[in-house]
């Protein structure tokens, strides 16, 4: 009895059918503990556990609400954080004026601030009963530079310019003011809903990877600024530079 040709499979081809076989059921694993990952990740953002936010509030040697090391923390967070709203103040203050600089912006941020401290600051201790350690340290929240400067020179500066043209500069500076706080609402609940995929993300994702955009921004809108007055001089600035570079990243 013959068989026919179409029924004969070469051992290439049967390896070959193994191996797409073994890819698709890892492909399939793979997406299948992700999810569950996922779905972990936001069952534990939904569900509310009592005790543990109760256990944020009691007093404990093991778990103290101060060391001596957070005085280092704060003036650093201190720092920083005045270094940027300085920077902020002056590049927003001859767009938007001192009625929304000084009673607007400066109140929102010092309260942003406060409220935002004090609940990390209330997480850290709610985990640290949960997990029993008294090593947890609450997360500093203070000012995103690279994203201060990005919505001043990406949203403010053109939305303010674009309307001073064919507009009285009180209406451009409230208009500019109101697209700022539109467009920082949105960005708030972009990050709210992608919150879910947070350890997904840390998981598989390499942790120098996770600072390329701030290093981009951080290029872009603070280093470049600095830099153009040493390209529109090439003669006499590079020379300099390139001393200052080497000196700086050299052995």
């Amino acid at each position: 009895m013959s068989i026919p040709m179409d029924e004969i499979s070469s051992p290439v081809e049967r390896t070959t059918n193994f191996v797409e076989i073994v890819s698709d059921t890892k492909i399939r694993r793979f997406f299948i503990n992700r999810f569950q990952i996922i779905k972990n990740e936001l069952k534990q953002i939904l569900t509310f556990h009592p005790q543990e936010w109760i256990n944020a509030f009691r007093l404990n040697s093991l778990y103290p609400l101060f060391v001596r090391g957070d005085i280092d923390g704060f003036i650093a967070l201190f720092i920083n954080t005045l270094a940027t709203l300085l920077a902020v103040v002056l590049s927003l203050q001859p767009i938007l004026g001192n009625e929304i600089v000084y009673e607007k912006i400066i109140p929102g941020v010092g309260l942003s601030m406060f409220w935002g401290n004090l609940y990390y600051a209330y997480m850290a201790r709610k985990l640290a009963f949960k997990e029993k350690r008294g090593d947890v340290c609450a997360m500093p929240f203070g000012m995103n530079t690279p994203g201060a400067f990005a919505f001043i020179y990406v949203i403010i500066l053109p939305t303010y310019y674009g309307c001073i043209s064919s507009h009285e500069k009180v209406y451009c500076q409230e208009l500019a003011w109101h697209v700022a706080l539109a467009s920082n609402f949105i960005t708030g609940i972009i990050l709210l809903l992608l919150s879910i995929f947070g350890e997904f993300i840390r998981q598989n994702t390499p942790s120098v990877a996770l600072l390329s955009s701030i290093s981009g921004l951080g290029f872009v809108f603070l280093a470049l600024n600095e830099y153009l007055p040493i390209a529109a001089t090439p003669i006499v600035s590079y020379l300099p530079f390139a001393i200052v570079m080497l000196g700086y990243f050299g052995e």
